[in-house]
């Protein structure tokens, strides 16, 4: 049971050092195998993932991940909000049902999807613009008004270079690929991609950017 604690939270080049020389991220490995010890049918973890490198809390999502298969519920909390480049947070990669807390109150429960329905706005635009000479930055102006024209409120949330990134809110999703299919060629659009917006995106008004997550994640 022990090796296997090792193994699955990467400890295995520190199994032989005290663990008084371990860093914070690998405190936070050696608790989580700790608690695994005895499969207990409840596990309970108090932001494990914090001070750990992206590659370390893949790993402990991963195992995470085993535990629930295997028919066992974990509550963790969380106060990750940043959404990595594989395009998901802590929340979106782990629970099935969340709970977002503020100073101690509970603000909204539910599952992932019915957060971001209830409280998101709309969807996210990213477009890369192509030039019609290579030596030269693409116009990006006419895809703004473009925009403004089509979707009113939506909000322009990057600009750099050759790429656009746009909140969409309160306009189906069928008519935004319409409009872009259509406009495509002459937008001289090059590429882009729709998502729904992140669960960070789709907070209740009153959660601030200090609030604690507290995910729940079981079997049923």
């Amino acid at each position: 049971v022990a090796n296997w604690g090792i193994q699955s939270l990467g400890l295995s080049l520190y199994a032989d050092r005290l663990v008084g020389t371990y860093s914070g991220g690998n405190k936070r490995k050696l608790s989580t195998a700790i608690a695994l010890i005895g499969c207990p049918p409840l596990l309970l973890l108090d932001e494990p993932t914090t001070g750990m490198d992206p590659q370390a809390r893949r790993m402990l999502w991963n195992t995470i991940v085993g535990i629930i298969r295997e028919g066992r519920a974990v509550v963790l909390t969380s106060h990750r909000q940043e959404i990595p480049r594989e395009g998901e947070g802590e929340c979106e990669a782990l629970c099935t049902r969340l709970a977002i807390m503020v100073k101690g109150t509970f603000q909204c429960l539910g599952t992932i999807q019915h957060l971001k329905y209830k409280f998101g706005d709309g969807y996210i635009v990213t477009m890369k613009i192509k030039s019609p000479k290579d030596d030269l930055l693409p116009d990006l102006n006419p895809v703004e008004q473009f925009f403004q024209g089509n979707f009113p409120g939506s909000v322009q949330r990057e600009r750099h270079h050759s790429m656009l990134q746009f909140q969409v809110a309160s306009s189906s999703l069928a008519r935004i690929f319409q409009l872009l299919i259509s406009h495509k060629d002459s937008l001289l659009i090059e590429e882009y991609s729709v998502t729904q917006t992140t669960l960070d995106q789709a907070s209740p008004p009153r959660v601030l950017s200090a609030r604690r997550l507290c995910l729940l994640h079981d079997s049923t």
